[in-house]
């Protein structure tokens, strides 16, 4: 029996490699295709061989057809998300249908048939089953059906928010308001939140720059239905590990149907919110005794029904079918921001308030402010002791400080030192724009779906001031072009052509002005800003930042696909092979680190950093920064345009197998061929320690510029150890790559021989899948799955290697002065005399993979229910996350008196770097790991009776060594210390839904009546959504470098804990309260040296949320 058994999968493996090879072109992502299958038995159980059976659309009435085998097993493979009827018909038996059967996207679903002797004219009809089992896939799989996406009170209605309410996925809350083409952001099964695919119609949304975005929002109201694979889904499905959302559009139908509709929100309408009452009301806050201004208006229509002229064309209607949809909205809200600014005293140089010291006398030498000249506290001959010299404060120095808006709120707030407040209004505006055609030739059918989004974002701040706050456009275009061709009843082709296209434009609007508050620098590269008069980042320490942002900037990110499904049903199997190609890139003029650290710059026009106990300065952040006295200043030059590309090719051939009637398996193989993304100029680079010279460069030790060896050839010293990707700047980028009209650089020399895309090309990127289901009874199934996946890495801020030197330059410079940040400017060269900031990626970059695992029960309940209990486990390997790789040793960062005691850090951390000339270089490599384990429990009712109900809990516990792609170690030599709980760790999830249609009006049990009394009362529903979530995890962040690294390296968060029974009750995060019952169980770690406490061990109360809405 087993060998039988082992040689039918070998048989198996064999058909599916030969129509593998046969198969010009497949589709590997169609992704809302689904399967009808079953047996047809008679009334003694005998299969029913030969026998027809018809499954037709009840919307369009198009219909497939399928022969029965010897087993009686027939199967209908590659039919669209719909309802259907079907019916069997067989001579000496009378004709049997089933009405009613919902087929969800990407499902399998069993419809067994008996037939009754008797004449074939006579027919058996029986209502489908709202409740199905899943007893022909493994696939761990949501479906969100269409009553329950346009029922829910969704805020702002954006479908993607709904997967929140499936067991195994953490984050995101449909009751969060906001119109952002997400891609949700969730973690799903221990996944991270760039792990996930969204189709829709089977053409990819998920944009190529991995910033947690997509192409627009979906129009709830041309939605039929949401399926969300969470867990070993077939080897059809592709490009992430996480999670594969498919959202499937409605077509229209031989019936017109249409609707209009507007949702509208109004301050007028809410309850003022529980901060707002808890603010002091003064002449300045005023405001918080009424709810913040909310303005919310989102009308649509949606129309649809068959395209026909009377008598001349489509006359029976079931040909050429419509549905078009539009949806504007228009959102005001209220922006409200308060923030710690300096006191009009410390403007003047008054820095009383900032204490006398031990003795109590300014001016002496335990003040906490001291006048770096003599060691004491400042002394004006004119004011005093206590007062910062007139004539010693700085021009730009003073104008940093008085760029802050002055304190109109002091005492306003539970903080003590919150003492600014400022209000705006924020306004966001779109249009959601899609048409869908479907026509039906014979065996074939041609399906269009087109989709216009706009949106549009005009922001009142940027942090917690305004200027330069966001004025952003983003058109975005996605379509799709579906033909599937039923060849024979057994064999059926899909080809998809598909295209979308992000296109971002940043720019800025508000007081973006330096000149205006005086902040007039000279810049380290003149002549190179997008906006040269736009304010620089401003972070002064105990002081709200000041952010100038990294805009205006612009990018567009084209994605074209083209594929083709062939499945081929014989006997019990139902083959399936594919291949899918997708060019696909980012047109990117956007290429800076968004998350700047000290010592780097995400503004172009600068960022000053003011840190407490620089060497040289006062020992205060805000005194040092009315003498200009900066720790870190970081600026970008001319910014560059980078055309990224990349060409990819996936594959699959898969079998599922109905071995019995109880038992089904699964089994196939994906393969992928993903190389490195590349630039069509050539114009991306990276830092390699393997072209690093030592000795070409040092660094001055009176003002830490970059000294280069005398007779050095100076393109190969000053980009020491960079290297451009490819053989050299083809000819496209004549005229668009400014570094080859520079004569100061010989760019040619710094082409070494690296791949274009940097990084290696996997070639043994192979995904087996293996699935098995097995039905215990009628109502019960058991599910077992096993499969690899792997995740593409889209560009990020880590991999847009255009924004290196020397094709879009950032310096650093350490412990400088504000009124000349680079020193006096008089050529190029003098702009490149500090260190660079440089990004690099690793050469062999290996690809993020996953083994998941999963063992599910579904059990058929009373009432209509079902329940789903399963255990889902992921170990993920090679995740993205960053090292600073001229990171200095533990501990060199400091300097110590004779006898080894520290005495403060060094003017220069740059000169101890291991690749002297550049400051922070920050590697991405794909080196982290995690682990997940889940306990899942699903309870679910579809919509039936005036009635739907969804359950969800999940029960988990995910560790990783970083959470996310942008996560640097704090130490870039040893890691231990930040394996801990994952970022997204909530170790309880519940989650709940309902959908009740009130009894009340035409049709119901309660007022029976038509007439007003129907118009009124009838066709109310209630719906409601609840989450219970455990707190996330978080960590305690140290606020100096204790680890003694220098600058560029990530958070460090691990304090010295003085017993590991020392009580630290999390009590709660009340404003202005303490996290911990004893917070001096905590100190900070010996210099140079990391504590105990680790990483993420303790966590956030718990988040609940619960929306009640009432519809008509």
């Amino acid at each position: 029996m087993n060998t039988r058994f082992y040689a039918l999968i070998a048989r198996g493996l064999s058909m599916m490699a030969m129509l593998a090879l046969a198969c010009v072109v497949g589709l590997a992502q169609a992704g809302s295709q689904g399967q009808i299958s079953g047996f047809v038995r008679d009334g003694a159980g005998a299969a029913v061989s030969g026998a027809t059976v018809v499954v037709t659309d009840v919307g369009t009435k198009q219909q497939r057809t399928a022969t029965t085998n010897a087993d009686g097993y027939y199967a209908v493979a590659n039919i669209a998300a719909a309802v259907y009827d079907i019916s069997v018909e067989q001579t000496g038996f009378k004709k049997s249908t089933q009405t009613n059967v919902k087929l969800d996207a990407a499902s399998k679903v069993s419809v067994d048939l008996t037939l009754q002797i008797g004449n074939v004219a006579e027919t058996v009809t029986i209502e489908a089953s709202a409740t199905q089992l899943q007893d022909s896939t493994a696939t761990v799989g949501r479906t969100i059906e269409g009553t329950r996406i346009s029922e829910l009170g969704l805020n702002g209605r954006n479908p993607i928010r709904l997967g929140a309410l499936k067991a195994g996925v953490l984050g995101g809350s449909p009751g969060s308001f906001g119109f952002t083409p997400t891609d949700g952001g969730f973690n799903v099964n221990g996944s991270r939140g760039d792990a996930n695919s969204i189709l829709l119609d089977g053409v990819q949304q998920v944009r190529t720059r991995s910033a947690g975005s997509t192409t627009g929002v979906v129009d709830v109201d041309t939605l039929q239905e949401v399926q969300i694979l969470t867990s070993n889904f077939a080897p059809e499905y592709g490009r992430s590990s996480g999670s594969q959302t498919i959202f499937v559009t409605k077509s229209g139908t031989r019936e017109f149907h249409g609707s209009v509709y507007e949702f509208f929100r109004n301050n007028k309408l809410d309850a003022n919110t529980w901060n707002r009452n808890r603010t002091l009301v003064t002449p300045v806050t005023q405001q918080a005794v009424t709810p913040p201004i909310t303005r919310f208006n989102q009308p649509g229509f949606s129309v649809g029904g068959p395209v026909y002229i009377p008598g001349k064309f489509n006359t029976s209607k079931d040909k050429l079918f419509f549905f078009y949809a539009d949806e504007w909205v228009r959102f005001r809200s209220g922006n409200t921001q308060t923030a710690t600014v300096p006191s009009a005293a410390l403007r003047t140089g008054d820095v009383r308030e900032l204490g006398a010291g031990t003795d109590g006398v300014f001016g002496t030498a335990d003040d906490p402010v001291k006048d770096p000249t003599t060691g004491r506290g400042f002394v004006d001959a004119t004011r005093g002791p206590g007062f910062i010299p007139t004539n010693r404060l700085s021009t730009i120095g003073k104008a940093i400080v008085n760029a802050y808006p002055v304190a109109n709120c002091i005492g306003c707030f539970g903080s003590a030192t919150t003492n600014w407040i400022g209000q705006g209004t924020d306004a966001t505006d779109t249009r959601n724009t899609t048409l869908r055609l479907d026509y039906y030739k014979g065996n074939h059918h041609l399906a269009f779906r087109g989709t216009l989004y706009d949106w549009k974002i005009r922001g009142a701040f940027r942090g917690a001031f305004d200027f330069t706050p966001d004025n952003n456009d983003r058109p975005n275009r996605s379509a799709g072009l579906t033909l599937t061709s039923t060849l024979k009843p057994t064999l059926i082709n899909e080809f998809t052509w598909g295209t979308s296209a992000d296109i971002v434009k940043l720019r800025v609007r508000g007081r973006p002005s330096r000149s205006a508050v005086g902040i007039t620098f000279p810049y380290i590269f003149p002549g190179s800003k997008e906006l040269d008069d736009k304010i620089p980042t401003i972070a002064i320490a105990n002081f709200t930042t000041i952010d100038g942002g990294p805009y205006p900037a612009s990018s567009s990110g084209p994605i074209f696909t083209w594929a083709d499904n062939l499945t081929w049903v014989r006997g019990s199997h139902t083959f399936k092979t594919g291949i899918n190609i997708e060019r696909s890139g980012q047109n990117d003029f956007d290429q800076v680190n968004i998350q700047s650290v000290p010592g780097a710059s995400n503004n172009q026009n600068g960022s000053f950093a003011f840190v407490a106990n620089r060497p040289g300065g006062t020992g205060v952040a805000v005194s040092d920064a009315l003498l200009g006295l900066f720790s870190t200043y970081g600026e970008i030059g001319q910014k560059a345009y980078t055309p990224w590309r990349a060409t990819t090719y996936e594959g699959y051939v898969q079998d599922n197998w109905k071995v019995s009637r109880k038992l089904s398996l699964e089994y196939g193989v994906r393969y992928n061929y993903w190389p490195p993304w590349h630039s069509l100029f050539n114009n991306i680079g990276t830092f390699d320690p393997s072209f690093y010279t030592p000795g070409l460069l040092s660094i001055n030790p009176t003002n830490g510029a970059v000294v280069i060896r005398a007779g050095a050839d100076y393109t190969l010293a000053r980009f020491n150890g960079i290297s451009l990707a490819g053989s050299g700047f083809p000819d496209a980028a004549k005229g668009r790559v400014a570094v080859l009209n520079n004569p100061l650089i010989n760019s040619a020399s710094l082409f070494r021989g690296i791949p274009e895309g940097i990084s290696e090309t996997h070639k043994n990127l192979f995904e087996p899948r293996l699935g098995l289901a097995f039905s215990l009874n009628d109502k019960t199934t058991v599910r077992l799955g096993a499969a690899v996946f792997h995740s593409r890495v889209f560009l990020n801020d880590s991999s847009l290697l255009g924004g290196n030197a020397p094709l879009q330059i950032q310096t650093g410079v350490e412990n400088g002065s504000a009124d000349a940040p680079g020193g006096v400017i008089t050529s190029f060269a003098d702009s490149l005399r500090f260190p660079f900031s440089l990004t690099a990626q690793d050469k062999v970059f290996k690809l993020p993979t996953s083994y998941n695992w999963s063992l599910t029960v579904q059990r058929e309940l009373p009432g209509k229910f079902l329940l789903e209990l399963g255990y889902i486990g992921k170990h993920s390997q090679f995740l993205q996350r960053e090292r600073n790789i001229n990171s200095l040793q533990p501990g060199q960062n400091f300097t110590r008196d004779a006898a080894g005691k520290i005495t403060g850090t060094v003017a220069f951390a740059n000169a101890l770097r291991p690749y002297l000339g550049h400051g922070q270089i920050r590697l991405a490599e794909n080196s982290g790991d995690s682990i997940y384990h889940s306990f899942q429990v699903q309870v679910s009712r579809r919509f039936q009776k005036g009635f739907s109900f969804d359950l969800a809990y999940t029960r988990s516990k995910s560790l990783d060594n970083t959470s996310n792609k942008r996560d640097v170690l704090p130490n870039a030599f040893n890691d231990k210390n930040i394996r801990g709980l994952s970022d997204f760790d909530r170790p309880h999830a519940f989650v709940a839904n309902f959908v009740y249609e009130l009894p009340i009006g035409k049709g119901k049990w309660l007022l029976n009546h038509g007439g007003v009394t129907n118009v009124v009362l009838g066709g109310w529903q209630v719906t409601g959504i609840t989450f219970v979530r455990s707190g996330s995890p978080f960590s305690i962040g140290i606020p100096v470098d204790a680890l003694g690294v220098g600058p560029g390296a990530g958070n460090q968060s691990t304090f010295q804990v003085a017993s590991l029974r020392c009580s630290v009750k999390v009590v709660g995060a009340s404003l202005g309260g303490q996290y911990f019952s004893d917070p001096s169980c905590f100190t900070l770690p010996t210099p140079g040296t990391e504590g105990n406490s680790g990483r993420n061990n303790f966590r956030n109360p718990i988040n609940q949320s619960h929306d009640l809405a009432l519809f008509k």
